[in-house]
């Protein structure tokens, strides 16, 4: 332990020394002589204050340590959150890549059969079997839709003629 000694004298000098404790027993068994009674009696025996300055100096070194440790570890970390992210959008992108992969290799596949390139001729381009007539109606949906249309348009102007 760290003591402070002040003595009382005319001068008030302050002298400061460290004294280790090894055995509290051993001190107490001392005799005084009457000088060392009366020196005793003049000195006042006060704890260091240098001891908590010290802690307080080791506790701000460490909290510099660990903020100082911890900024590049917080760095790393984001760093690592983005990466994992863009990872991610990769492996969708990879996954739709190899599904559109797929599609397309089925319909290499199906254009290598004849019947259903004649079906696609037919289909898309009006080609027709010897002895077969193609008649083209519309496109259903598209007539329906257009009725629908007009008459919402009907009821839309008889509610206008009524107010």
């Amino acid at each position: 332990m760290n003591y402070r000694l002040e003595t009382q004298t005319s001068n008030r000098k302050v002298i400061e020394f460290q004294k280790r404790r090894q055995n509290q027993d051993a001190e107490a068994e001392v005799e005084l002589t009457p000088a060392t009674r009366r020196m005793a009696e003049r000195i006042e025996v006060k704890p260091s204050t240098n001891s908590k300055g010290r802690k307080l100096v080791l506790v701000m070194v460490g909290l510099i340590a660990i903020v100082l440790a911890g900024i590049p570890l917080l760095q790393t970390m984001s760093r690592s959150a983005e990466v994992a992210e863009n990872f991610e959008q990769t492996q969708q992108a990879h996954n739709q890549a190899v599904q559109q992969n797929r599609v397309v290799q089925q319909e290499y596949l199906r254009l290598q059969d004849p019947e259903y390139l004649a079906e696609i001729a037919r289909r898309d381009y009006y080609y027709a079997k010897p002895g077969e007539i193609i008649f083209d109606l519309g496109d259903a949906e598209t007539e329906a839709d257009l009725f629908q249309q007009s008459l919402n348009e009907e009821a839309n102007n008889g509610d206008a003629d009524s107010e």
